[in-house]
């Protein structure tokens, strides 16, 4: 469940956010789709390495939901 609004928070969840789509062009922008992990579990942590088919719908930024719209106009000069 996400800290601040109390929705779920997975890895859909995240793939479908704005402002995490914005994170993840920002990390393939500067040094490229390697190095990017998929954190799980509660206790015990799993971690591997994030599909390409992950990625590939995750770096649409403008296509992400944003809780506020203006947002995305604060986003379109950095991703330009």
């Amino acid at each position: 469940t996400h800290q601040d609004t109390d929705q779920p928070c997975n890895l859909l969840t995240y793939q479908q956010r704005g402002w995490c789509r914005a994170e993840l062009l920002a990390k393939v922008c500067g040094s490229g789709w390697e190095e990017i992990y998929l954190v799980y579990g509660e206790e015990k942590l799993q971690v591997e390495p994030a599909p390409r088919s992950f990625l590939g719908n995750s770096i649409f930024v403008f296509e992400g939901d944003f809780s506020n719209p203006l947002d995305k106009e604060q986003l379109m000069m950095p991703v330009l």
